[in-house]
């Protein structure tokens, strides 16, 4: 596999959430039933029950596209019903999860772009919709539907409050 695309896959995400400093340095193990690279093109695809595992992040997919220019990711595409992502950020106890029918990671512009049966769970919080747009830069969500009828569901969990007895 060529380096250049193997440097973009380990770049994959820090999708919902910052990514451990330690993932990025943990070996990148992919497995899928078929690969396509295209160095010219800066394009690989992989295809069937795509797994993707570097420290805590793992990645399924039926399948994967990444697109490069320049040497750097531009875009990571993963298909399935659903695709799935989870991670464990810095700092937290807990991972984070992600689902959709469709996930567009725009490396260059910060964003991802969950559709489709979207859900982004962390620590028992649940935000549903069919389309789910988080702004990694700038910590930003917009969740809806474009169909009229479409509606988002958020679930928060209470949070404990520091010296408040349990009950």
């Amino acid at each position: 596999m060529s380096r250049l695309l193997l440097t973009g896959i380990l770049l994959l995400l820090p999708l919902a959430a910052p990514a451990l400093d330690s993932d990025r340095r943990q070996p990148l193990d992919l497995v899928a039933d078929q690969a396509r690279i295209d160095n010219q093109r800066g394009i690989a695809i992989y295809t069937g029950h795509v797994k993707v595992v570097q420290g805590t992040l793992h990645l399924w997919a039926e399948r994967l596209e990444t697109r490069m220019r320049n040497g750097e990711i531009q875009r990571i595409l993963a298909d399935g019903r659903p695709a799935r992502y989870r991670q464990r950020p810095d700092g937290r106890q807990e991972d984070v999860t992600a689902v959709a029918h469709h996930m567009d990671y725009q490396a260059d512009r910060g964003r991802l772009i969950l559709d489709g049966g979207a859900e982004v769970h962390q620590g028992g919080d649940v935000f549903r919709s069919e389309h789910i747009v988080y702004d990694i830069k700038a910590d930003r969500v917009q969740a809806g539907g474009s169909k009229a009828g479409e509606r988002v569901h958020i679930t928060i969990q209470p949070r404990e409050r520091p010296g408040a007895s349990p009950p």
